[in-house]
């Protein structure tokens, strides 16, 4: 569940030192070469989410020849398209991308050949059965997890009976009552009042915590039709948010089911305050401060949104 800010890359560094320390370095294919571009460009910090992920998606273009024949590809190109594929898909899905299909039908053509060859690795079928679940493929991926011994705390969801999906708009998931089981619903976002916090850090803990301690914030919340959401990511885990629900009752975590259906939230950065009133966008905030006092310019709009009573102060 826990979301962050920058798309881990340290397996796809390990594994093109390995290709390096192999005696390739001076010899790389042009599949490698892109794989490296790739990383280059994730741990570029000066891009802005759209100029990053333009960059990697042209990049990525590179390889589309290799995938149409897979089976005419060398092992360690194939391992590296692979890479790829799974690097470009992590942004897709976290910055709310609607191409998403198109990266994990890569991985999946990769992956394929790989287990046709009898090389693919565990990480790789991790990697796979995440990003199913992920883009909420859920009949693939439980085929997969019956059949590839995974880690045992890695659950394929079950979606309860009241779960339904009436509208192309934003949705999420919440756990249900049952064990393993998780019920869909849609958000609206046509209530008068509407907070989202996009949460699955350390630090949302902290604002989460601060907010249930102060009773009149608390109740300007409940007002506000607050929700606490965290991006569908490949980091699904039910014991994490069995743990937060336990912890903060009142403000239950939703994950949501498709990012690219909340238009105007930015999963990337965590947490993140969105204050609606009639669907328009008041406040946002971005972050928490260290000393977990409620930020006087997020008291100030719950104020001027008439969600506020009394005047609590920001270090309270």
């Amino acid at each position: 569940m826990r979301a962050r800010t920058r798309i881990p890359i340290f397996f796809l560094l390990v594994m093109f030192c390995s290709i390096s320390n192999n005696g390739f370095a001076s010899d790389l294919s042009q599949i490698q070469l892109a794989l490296a571009e790739l990383i280059d460009i994730s741990k570029a910090r000066e891009d802005s989410n759209e100029t990053k992920l333009q960059r990697l998606k042209d990049v990525f273009s590179q390889t589309s020849s290799s995938i149409q024949n897979p089976g005419t590809v060398e092992t360690n190109d194939l391992r590296a398209i692979f890479s790829a594929a799974e690097l470009v898909y992590n942004y897709v899905l976290t910055y709310g991308d609607k191409d998403t299909q198109l990266y994990l039908s890569s991985m999946q053509v990769t992956y394929a050949e790989l287990r046709r060859r009898g090389v693919e690795r565990h990480g790789e079928t991790l990697d796979i059965l995440k990003s199913l679940i992920a883009s909420r493929q859920w009949e693939q991926a439980r085929a997969l997890r019956a059949n590839e011994f995974v880690d045992g705390r890695l659950v394929v969801p079950r979606l309860s009976s009241d779960s339904q999906l009436a509208a192309d708009g934003p949705a999420a998931l919440f756990l249900s009552t049952n064990e393993d089981e998780l019920s869909l619903q849609n958000i609206a976002m046509d209530a008068r009042y509407r907070i989202i916090v996009v949460s699955g850090c350390r630090t949302s803990d902290k604002a989460a915590k601060s907010i249930d301690s102060n009773v009149l914030v608390r109740d300007a919340f409940i007002r506000g039709n607050a929700i606490w959401l965290a991006a569908a990511s490949k980091e699904l885990d039910l014991v994490e948010i069995r743990s937060w629900n336990r912890q903060f009752p009142r403000q239950k975590i939703a994950i949501a089911y498709d990012n690219s259906k909340w238009p105007g939230i930015d999963f990337s950065r965590v947490p993140t305050f969105y204050f609606y009133k009639d669907r328009q966008l008041i406040f946002s905030h971005r972050g928490w401060p260290k000393d977990n006092s409620i930020p006087p310019e997020m008291l100030d709009a719950l104020h001027k949104m008439s969600l506020l009573t009394g005047k609590p102060e920001a270090g309270s």
